[in-house]
C-alpha cells in the first residue's frame, strides 16, 4: 500500500496506519470525498482562527479525524459537533450547552472553542503531540501520565495513553 501512497510522510509506519489508510483511501473512497468537501468548506476560517491562537495549520485538519467535519456528530461518551467537545468541556470553555442550544453545533463558536482549548493545552505541555493526545484523552490524564512518567517524548510514554489515543 505504502507504493500506491506516492510522495507521502510518515513518521511511524505501522498496521494500524496501514489500515486507516486502506479504510479512508481505498474501502470508503466516497465518504472520504465527503468529508474533505465539508472540511474545504470551513478549512480558510479553522486555519485563520488556529493561525490567530498560534496553532499550527497542520493541527486543523484534526476535526476530520474528530468527526469527519461533521457538525452535527454526536459520539456515544457524548462529545459533540465537528470538534467532538464534551458538555462539561464546553460549559467549562463559556458554551452555551442546554435543553435548547448547544453551541458545539455551531461551526465558527466551535472552531474559537477548540482553538482555545489547544492553546491551553499547549501552553501546560509545551508539546503539540502531548497536546493533540490532551485533546483525545483529557488534559488531566494527559498530565498525570507526563507526570509520572518525568516526559513528554510520545515514544516513551505512547503506552501509557488508551488505546484509542495511542491510535489518534
Amino acid at each position: 500500500y505504502m507504493a500506491m501512497l506516492g510522495p507521502v510522510y510518515l513518521q511511524e509506519t505501522n498496521e494500524d496506519i496501514i489500515k486507516w489508510i486502506r479504510y479512508y483511501a481505498y474501502d470508503n473512497r466516497e465518504r472520504t470525498k465527503a468529508i474533505f468537501r465539508r472540511y474545504e468548506e470551513w478549512e480558510p476560517f479553522i486555519k485563520a482562527t488556529f493561525r490567530e491562537y498560534g496553532i499550527p495549520k497542520e493541527i486543523a485538519e484534526l476535526c476530520i479525524v474528530e468527526s469527519g467535519c461533521t457538525q452535527t456528530a454526536l459520539s456515544s461518551a457524548g462529545a459533540r459537533g465537528m470538534w467532538q467537545i464534551m458538555p462539561e468541556t464546553g460549559r467549562e470553555w463559556g458554551m452555551i450547552i442546554d435543553d435548547t442550544t448547544d453551541e458545539r453545533i455551531d461551526p465558527v463558536r466551535s472552531t474559537v472553542t477548540a482553538a482555545r482549548i489547544l492553546q491551553n493545552s499547549y501552553k501546560t505541555t509545551k508539546d503539540w503531540t502531548m497536546c493533540i493526545a490532551g485533546y483525545n484523552c483529557g488534559m488531566g490524564r494527559t498530565k498525570r501520565i507526563i507526570k509520572n512518567n518525568n516526559s513528554t517524548d510520545w515514544r516513551i510514554i505512547k503506552s501509557k495513553f488508551p488505546k484509542e489515543t495511542q491510535q489518534y
